[in-house]
């Protein structure tokens, strides 16, 4: 063993997870690799080098939230030592599993709003525009923006790319996954797909490496959510097939050892029984006139309704449990739509969790968009969404994400420089 060893066998373990889809043995290499940095008097360079690969390994295995210790120190030792880039690189993941992690989000707005300028003043810019668009997102859901669907063209985000001239390439594909996950959650379902289409088509030229990070599992999770609704409009079945790949792509995580992922596939499960339920298609032969249904629904049929509302409290449960407010947030909304209950115990719960996660632009959204009456596609175009007004707005809003997706995938790829790192 040498100062170095704690370095090898982080980068060994997130080849193993990469490569050979081992998370078991990743995570155990991994664990030697932080194990080691205790024991072996190694050099800060080597410390932070070490951190800044566990971004590959330690998602799986433990919570985010036990992460954010080392974020801080690695960032602080490379202040320490002059090394800017292990330093920004650092509070990157720091940001990004602060966010995931489901812990309060007021805390971090202020935290990342530091870091930007701090990055500012030593100009460098790629980390900032990396890390611009979480604190947008941050800002947009605890209200402290004018739009809580409004990304890259905000006031705040438009400051900084003014000031520091952004190129409108470098942290493109985050403000699209920030904003396909705002978009979704403020059932804006138009919108997170526009923004879905641009990730999966850039998804496309992610190497091998990045697929294993946490936040691409995240976006397979929000991909399957969308796939599920447009089946549940349409009832074509390529949604229905697409929503399966990308659940499939979770469970096999999941059999790998995920600690992370569990409530999500508890999500999607209750989300895939919600469309195939039996009380469905008795509603559709029922519109159709077809057959002579009885009134009262059948027994299995009361079974049906009563176990899927226990996927979902179970995924509420789940993810109350391991910390993820934002998902227990999201199911109760998901099931609101799903559940016949009789009362607004959904709409409550969605709204505490919601709350103390500090998203509070999202109760606000919601509960304009519930107070307004359901109108058919003719008067839509009258609909307020967010900031946005009207169905052409809506419309004009999700081209202009399209066009933006266009323009960036006629440049050169952006993701082959080992120094783009995404949340």
């Amino acid at each position: 063993l040498c100062e170095y060893s704690p370095l090898i066998f982080a980068f060994y373990g997130k080849i193993i997870i990469s490569y050979d889809k081992d998370i078991r043995v990743g995570c155990r290499i991994g664990l030697l690799a932080q194990l080691l940095l205790e024991k072996l008097e190694s050099s800060s360079s080597v410390r932070i080098e070490t951190s800044m690969h566990t971004k590959f390994v330690n998602h799986w295995k433990q919570p985010l939230s036990l992460s954010l210790e080392r974020r801080i120190s690695g960032y602080q030792e490379g202040l320490k030592i002059g090394n800017l880039y292990g330093a920004f690189y650092n509070i990157t993941l720091y940001g990004m599993e602060y966010f995931y992690s489901g812990l309060s989000l007021p805390p971090l707005v202020d935290d990342v709003k530091r870091f930007l300028d701090q990055m500012g003043s030593y100009n460098f810019t790629r980390p900032m525009f990396l890390n611009l668009p979480l604190y947008q997102t941050a800002l947009n859901l605890t209200g402290q923006s004018d739009n809580v669907l409004g990304m890259f063209t905000a006031k705040t985000s438009e400051y900084y790319h003014q000031k520091y001239k952004w190129d409108g390439i470098i942290g493109l594909e985050i403000w699209w996954s920030y904003g396909m996950q705002i978009a979704f959650i403020c059932d804006e379902i138009e919108i997170a797909s526009a923004y879905a289409d641009n990730l999966k088509r850039v998804g496309e030229k992610t190497c091998m490496l990045e697929r294993v990070l946490y936040f691409e599992q995240v976006r397979a999770f929000f991909y399957a959510l969308i796939a599920i609704d447009q089946y549940r409009k349409t009832g074509k079945q390529k949604f229905f097939h697409e929503a399966d790949k990308y659940k499939l792509s979770i469970e096999e995580c999941i059999k790998g050892g995920s600690f992370n992922l569990l409530h999500k596939l508890q999500i999607l499960e209750a989300e895939f029984n919600s469309v195939n339920k039996p009380n469905i298609i008795e509603k559709s032969l029922k519109t159709l006139h077809i057959g002579h249904l009885k009134k009262t629904p059948s027994e299995k049929n009361i079974v049906s309704a009563k176990s899927l509302q226990m996927m979902y409290d179970k995924a509420i449960s789940s993810s109350r449990r391991t910390g993820f407010l934002q998902d227990v947030a999201l199911t109760a909304l998901l099931a609101s739509k799903s559940v016949e209950v009789g009362d607004d115990r959904y709409h409550v719960a969605a709204n505490e969790a919601l709350e103390s996660w500090g998203a509070t632009a999202v109760i606000r959204c919601l509960q304009v968009k519930r107070s307004l009456p359901k109108k058919d596609s003719a008067e839509s175009d009258t609909t307020p969404i967010g900031q946005i007004k009207g169905y052409r707005a809506t419309k004009r809003f999700i081209e202009g994400i399209q066009k933006e997706g266009s323009e960036f995938l006629n440049v050169d790829n952006p993701f082959s420089n080992g120094e783009y790192f995404q949340h």
